[in-house]
């Protein structure tokens, strides 16, 4: 029988050490084999959030970590619950989110007998966790405690060095499972362990070498191009850059560029590719994965512009013609004094850049003419930006949802923060990362078709004692809208049965089951007198009937 003090003690230690290196949130998911985890979490103060869905949590947890940039742990019992992690934990390794995954396991002796609600979690992510490790039975010992501190700083790191990323621990545990969350300074255990000062984690910023830079000085001098910007963060000093260089930036959304005032930032790329009107150019250097624009990646892919990528860890390239591939964190290749290197360059390119920014300024006009167009799609978003303000999260779903973001909410708009799960595209967990993300915002809204709602429906529970506030904007086509798109489009009643998979439950009914307030709305004007209404106030739905008619042509922002 395992010892209720021992496994206090051990799990103490592991979670104050997590507590130190700044981990502050878990989501918990109900289970047997998993209670001492839970208990001390839940004694140790941290933010802890209940999710009887594990598949859901797991979303919660991504939403959370990827709002914050800081690992979220995750705990769960032994069977399938494990399993239900695996969607999110996949998004997560792609978008480079770091969680901290820890399951409750049978001990080794009960393993592969015959059980009840034991599988094998040795490595059962597979490749899809940045790091896994299968943790030993609890020990109050010198060198257990040792053991339990150098594991929660393996799993930090595991989670946040070089890229962010899911790491998972596995945790046997002896009947009885309660454990004694009485002894003071349980989570303080570190100075009971060893007298040696608390060691800090410390990342080093790389540079680059003096060849590269020659290099690349050279190739900016010498050709026209552009800087391409995918999912990430970024500040000035990426301004600064693009300046020195004389390149227009194309920002995808979820660069979080496009509240910039600078007309070097272009937000309308997508329809100047579709239509043929992008000026030239010799060379891409690209941040992050490629933008959503599917113009701009097939463009690439035929022209074979020169492409550097510039990362720390992956190049992330499907047009399959990386020229250069630059190993750095991005500010290093910002923070470089690229006006002493590249003088009067920016001078030099400007009439280059002046075509960029017409072209941008014809598309983007477009795009906005769309403001007052009833019944159409990107009016609601460009009126749901309108009543947002500068510092709120605006979350879509994948699909449709994200175009109409890309398409309507360009360049020189309000300084939103966007996030997507566009790691796997896929429309699973939207609702749970959503209300997990929006919990570190003061206001959130949810841009989110039918299918991606309904695939996560169950998420709705999470507003009994939510905090946050999240708006969702429900854009109800009664069907897969993003097949409409795609090659496989057809007048056959094939395409309907198996792709545009028809749906027609009643929201206001979901709403009222869940207790959540609700609107339809039918016009404008209706919509922005319901979001005001509802905006920055708990969790509330309004619902906007549109159709799959015509969506290929107003997703592209003409009627």
């Amino acid at each position: 029988m395992g010892s209720p003090r021992a496994v206090a003690r051990f799990l103490g230690v592991f979670i104050g050490r997590l507590r130190e290196l700044g981990v502050r949130d878990v989501v918990v998911s109900p289970g047997s084999r998993s209670t001492p985890l839970a208990m001390m979490f839940l004694a140790s103060g941290m933010n802890l959030q209940v999710d009887i869905d594990e598949r859901g949590a797991a979303f919660f947890a991504l939403g959370r970590a990827k709002a914050t940039n800081v690992p979220v742990c995750l705990v769960c019992t032994s069977g399938t619950a494990v399993a239900n992690y695996y969607p999110a934990l996949l998004e997560a390794q792609t978008s480079r989110v770091p969680l901290i995954v820890l399951t409750g396991d049978r001990p080794h002796e009960l393993r592969a007998l015959g059980s009840p609600q034991t599988v094998d979690q040795i490595k059962v992510f597979g490749n899809g966790v940045n790091l896994f490790k299968e943790m030993p039975l609890c020990s109050c010992s010198r060198d257990g405690l040792l053991f339990a501190r150098q594991m929660a700083l393996e799993a930090y790191v595991g989670a946040t060095v070089p890229v962010c990323g899911p790491v998972h621990l596995n945790f046997p545990f002896l009947e009885p499972l309660a454990v004694d969350t009485t002894e003071p300074g349980l989570f303080d255990g570190f100075g009971k362990v060893d007298s040696q000062p608390l060691l800090s984690l410390e990342r080093g910023m790389s540079r680059l070498g003096d060849n590269t830079i020659a290099r690349l000085a050279e190739l900016f001098s010498s050709s026209r191009g552009l800087i391409v910007c995918g999912e990430g963060l970024y500040d000035q000093t990426l301004l600064t850059f693009a300046q020195c260089v004389g390149a227009p930036i194309l920002a995808d959304p979820l660069s979080n560029l496009r509240g910039s005032a600078s007309n070097l930032v272009l937000g309308s790329y997508d329809a100047i590719f579709r239509h043929g009107a992008a000026p030239s150019f010799d060379f891409i250097v690209r941040f992050g994965r490629f933008p959503i624009s599917k113009p701009l990646s097939a463009y690439v892919r035929e022209r074979r512009p020169i492409q550097v990528v510039v990362d720390v860890n992956d190049i992330r390239d499907f047009t399959l013609d990386t020229t250069t591939m630059v190993i750095v964190d991005p500010s290093a290749m910002f923070s470089l004094s690229w006006g002493d290197l590249l003088p009067g360059l920016a001078v030099k390119r400007a009439a280059y850049v002046g075509e960029w920014i017409r072209a941008e300024s014809h598309y983007r006009d477009i795009a906005l003419s769309a403001h007052d167009a009833e019944n159409d799609e990107g009016a609601y978003v460009l009126h749901m930006a309108d009543l947002m303000q500068d510092g709120d999260l605006l979350f879509s779903a994948n699909s449709m949802s994200i175009r109409f973001i890309d398409t309507f909410m360009v360049a020189g708009g309000k300084q939103l923060h966007f996030m997507c799960n566009r790691g796997l595209n896929g429309i699973d967990g939207t609702l749970s990362t959503a209300l997990g993300a929006a919990g570190a915002f003061p206001r959130a809204a949810l841009l989110c078709g039918d299918l991606a709602f309904l695939h996560d429906v169950n998420a709705l529970h999470l507003i009994e004692g939510y905090t946050g506030s999240l708006t969702i904007v429900l854009l109800n086509n009664s069907g897969g809208g993003i097949f409409e798109l795609l090659p496989q489009k057809s007048d056959e009643p094939w395409f309907e049965k198996l792709f545009s998979t028809p749906v027609t439950p009643d929201y206001a009914s979901i709403a009222k089951g869940f207790g959540i307030s609700y609107h339809l709305v039918s016009s404008l004007s209706d919509f922005d007198e319901a979001f005001n209404r509802v905006y920055g106030h708990g969790v509330s739905i309004i619902e906007i009937k549109t159709t799959l008619e015509g969506l290929a042509q107003r997703s592209n922002g003409y009627r």
